[in-house]
């Protein structure tokens, strides 16, 4: 891992640089998926 991401004990994907969420995570057919939040 580079560490540009960090992850919370919840579902949230935060940048680590910006400490900005950027993604959460959802479960779909039994694997999670990264739903962006970024609207760049």
């Amino acid at each position: 891992m580079d560490g540009r991401y960090a992850w919370a004990d919840t579902a949230a994907v935060f940048d680590a640089k910006t400490r900005k969420l950027v993604a959460t995570l959802k479960v779909k057919n039994r694997t999670f998926v990264a739903i962006s939040t970024n609207s760049d």
